[in-house]
């Protein structure tokens, strides 16, 4: 598994604006549009999709600080019985479980493991000896989700999941389609090969989760934009530069005497209609005014020459 900060390009101190710089700067260079067929630029923008959907969340980046690349399998794990995992002789480690590409003890994770155990919680491919505790397969799929970008859900990705069933810790690579929206049942199949694995895990069922997205807002397949323009140019009309979701560039004419609130329409400029290739839902733009803080003299010379205008 690939060191998340290194990925990105940023130190480990580094600010949510400078992770998120970079994930945006990344993302550009990579995108699947400027390097069409370019399988290792499609593999590298997976990578960075992953990288910042940990370490642009907070509360995910704390985590993976704290529990190194193998965090989500420890989030997940249900606890065992209260207190110390050491402290009564009867507990042993079993790692049949641990299928993942990555094993619990790759590298530096082998002392995050044990700071697990410490912390108090022991994972569920730990089993009390005495009483032979077993747990059951988790079969809700609203508590098992798959967190994802704006960015993601306009173009598609795929995600590595780690999850429990019949105490074994199992891993599986879901394919994430353009267009999927927020609650969006997922199924993985293909589980329960190994012989250990009962047949009814051959399934299991995740829910989407879309994170908020700092400038656009989402509704089905349309997208929702404020942006700001300068007080000349809602006047006199021009045209204004902005990115969309996907990162590339828009421009939008804005007609002479433009309202504060006023709302654009750009069409198919929204996200992908989820298995309907080539079609897109609308871009909403809604125009706010920027005012000038102070003015020039000249400025000010112009503006009162208006106002006299409009008085007369």
């Amino acid at each position: 598994m690939p060191e998340y900060y290194d990925v990105l390009g940023v130190h480990r101190n580094a600010d949510e604006k400078t992770i998120r710089q970079a994930y945006r700067r990344l993302a550009r260079k990579y995108h699947p549009d400027v390097n069409q067929g370019n399988t290792r630029a499609e593999a590298k923008f997976k990578e960075i999709g992953e990288a910042y959907e940990v370490l642009g969340n907070p509360d995910n980046r704390r985590k993976y600080d704290d529990m190194g690349a193998n965090w989500r399998m420890y989030e997940q794990a249900t606890p065992g019985s209260q207190g110390h995992p050491f402290t009564d002789g009867n507990w042993k480690v079993n790692f049949r479980g641990a299928n993942t590409a990555q094993n619990v003890f790759d590298g530096e994770s082998f002392s995050d493991f044990f700071n697990a155990f410490f912390s108090g919680q022991a994972p569920s491919s730990m089993h009390d000896t005495t009483h032979e505790r077993r747990t059951h397969p988790q079969q809700s799929s609203s508590k098992q989700t798959i967190a994802l970008t704006l960015e993601e859900a306009f173009h598609g990705t795929t995600k590595r999941v780690t999850f429990l069933g019949e105490g074994q810790t199992q891993s599986a690579e879901v394919r994430i389609p353009p267009g999927i929206d927020e609650g969006a049942k997922i199924r993985v199949t293909g589980l329960g090969h190994k012989q250990k694995l009962p047949q009814r895990n051959k399934e299991f069922y995740f829910r989407t989760q879309l994170r908020k997205h700092e400038k656009f807002t989402r509704k089905g397949n349309n997208l929702y934009l404020n942006i700001k323009i300068p007080l000349t140019t809602a006047i006199l009309g021009g045209t204004v530069s902005f990115d969309n979701v996907n990162s590339r560039s828009l421009q939008l004419t804005i007609p002479a005497g433009t309202q504060v609130g006023q709302v654009f329409r750009l069409k198919e400029k929204g996200m992908p209609v989820l298995r309907k290739k080539g079609q897109r839902g609308d871009l909403y733009v809604t125009v706010s005014i920027t005012m000038p803080h102070s003015l020039t003299p000249e400025q000010r010379k112009h503006y009162e020459a208006l106002a006299h205008l409009n008085d007369s």
